[in-house]
């Protein structure tokens, strides 16, 4: 049997991260078995619907290399895959379960639900809606809804249990006396979720349906109306939520606990690599062995089962993340590294886009001269502004080095030496500091007031690193800012 599964994301805001997941799996289960990944876009609720949300979710998918097989921009045999779009086959659906005594009409009002349901709270008893018209005939069924276009409610078998053999959770049991006759349409026909999408589902032959645990709920009703259509079932498999820092709650869109990234697009923008992040989040209920963190994406392929997805939540844990991410920093090879962080400071429009081969050979140097302090594709901007600037931007913490006392004679020397130094490298640099250290006796400050007055910051890279990325003429340039802005404090 050939695996096809699905990700079915609605338009509606942000990729959650717990939503990346759960479409992660699918398409590990895909590619472990050789089978098929859908993309499907859940669409019906044009109420809720964000302008750019669609165009989010595509790019989202395809920066993480979630590629999918049939589906939007790549099309399919089982088309189209906006569910707006297959409303016909949704109503073809109704039709066949009305016509075969499976569903029925119902004109009960809003208003006497809740009369209803308000008598079933006083009696104490649960309250399980029959409508009057269940035990219509098909055919019946079938002129009145023509006839009236009015909602459309499944009819539950009672004295049923439904059992459930889910491949994370085992064996679930539902008593049908439970459940009352559900809608499946509302008044004019418009097919509800439920009917929407085991229909959808059965139709575009999906074999495994992997999504989130809190539409479990939904699947009672989805089997009863796959039994009723006559179709096979695909496997489910729930997934557990992805829990907030700590374990203990899930982790909220609408209000994610603070310093937390929730949206995928967020750590697109803060600089992780598709790599590692696929890593973390295959991580996240899913395990290799007891022991291994880092795993290559080919290697999660081949090893990936439902059979070791936990049912317990899933703690998303920020710094492990990060580790995560660092390693797969670590092991990038310099070229590849500087050429993913070239996007990141055309952006912030410190260098051409494109890039000159001038500021490329800089930014060279920067990367090799930060070494592993470049954690984040977007740490280049941190510490690459200071060189990449055409001005000096002195941080107010640096400037306090440059308010203390000698400050500006020591800088006023150093230009000098700086202005006739040769050649101008790394170990003449060093030595010339040296000199003008020993000759004004301001010890280890001179390399704060060095750095403060050639950078403007008071972290980087080491300031003898600094200096000669920098080049002399801007170095003559800032120290010579320095001092004009000591001289303007000092009135």
């Amino acid at each position: 049997m050939e695996v096809r599964t699905r990700f079915a994301p609605s338009p509606t805001g942000y990729l959650h991260i717990g939503g990346v997941r759960t479409a992660l799996f699918n398409w590990l289960l895909a590619r472990r078995h050789g089978g098929q990944f859908i993309l499907r876009i859940d669409d019906t609720d044009t109420a809720r619907h964000v302008d750019d949300a669609l165009t989010k979710i595509f790019e989202g998918m395809r920066w993480l290399g979630l590629d999918w097989d049939e589906g939007p921009d790549v099309g399919g045999a089982h088309g189209p895959y906006f569910q707006s779009q297959r409303t016909d086959n949704h109503v073809a659906a109704i039709t066949q379960l009305l016509e075969s005594g499976k569903a029925y009409p119902c004109e009960t009002s809003t208003t006497e639900l809740d009369e209803l349901r308000e008598a079933a709270k006083a009696a104490k008893r649960p309250f399980v809606f029959r409508g009057p018209n269940r035990d219509m005939s098909g055919s019946e069924a079938l002129a009145l809804w023509k006839e009236k276009q009015c909602a459309v409610r499944f009819k539950v078998p009672q004295g049923k249990t439904t059992v459930l053999l889910d491949a994370i959770r085992g064996a679930v049991e539902w008593r049908t006396d439970m459940l009352g006759d559900f809608t499946i349409a509302r008044d004019g026909g418009k097919p509800l979720y439920n009917l929407a999408s085991i229909v959808d589902d059965i139709e575009t032959k999906i074999t495994h349906v992997v999504r989130a645990e809190e539409h479990l709920s939904n699947t009672h009703p989805q089997l009863l109306i796959a039994e009723g259509l006559g179709a096979p079932l695909p496997t489910f498999a729930h997934v557990p939520y992805v829990a907030a820092p700590g374990g203990k709650k899930k982790l909220s869109k609408r209000n994610p606990p603070p310093g937390v990234m929730v949206a995928l697009e967020e750590y697109e923008q803060a600089g992780y690599l598709p790599e590692a992040l696929v890593n973390a989040l295959a991580r996240l209920g899913w395990s290799l062995d007891d022991h291994t963190e880092i795993m290559s994406r080919q290697t999660i392929i081949e090893n990936f089962s439902l059979d070791r997805v936990t049912s317990a939540p899933a703690g998303l844990d920020p710094d492990k993340m990060y580790w995560i991410q660092d390693q797969y920093m670590t092991a990038l090879p310099a070229d590849e590294k500087i050429e993913l962080m070239m996007p990141f400071l055309v952006r912030a429009g410190l260098v051409a886009d494109p890039p000159t081969p001038e500021q490329k050979a800089v930014v060279a140097k920067i990367e090799k001269a930060c070494g592993d302090r470049l954690k984040l594709l977007s740490d280049i901007i941190r510490y690459g502004a200071m060189f990449l600037r055409e001005e000096l931007v002195i941080d107010p913490k640096a400037m306090k080095h440059l308010r203390k006392p000698g400050a500006e004679e020591v800088l006023a020397k150093l230009h000098a030496t700086f202005a006739t130094l040769e050649p101008f490298d790394l170990a003449t640099i060093e030595a010339a500091v040296n000199d003008v250290r020993e000759e004004t006796g301001v010890g280890g400050k001179i390399n704060h007031f060095l750095r403060a007055s050639t950078t403007g910051e008071t972290v980087g890279p080491g300031v003898f690193d600094c200096i000669e990325i920098l080049g002399r003429e801007k170095v003559l340039k800032n120290i010579e800012t320095a001092r004009e802005k000591i001289a303007a404090e000092a009135g």
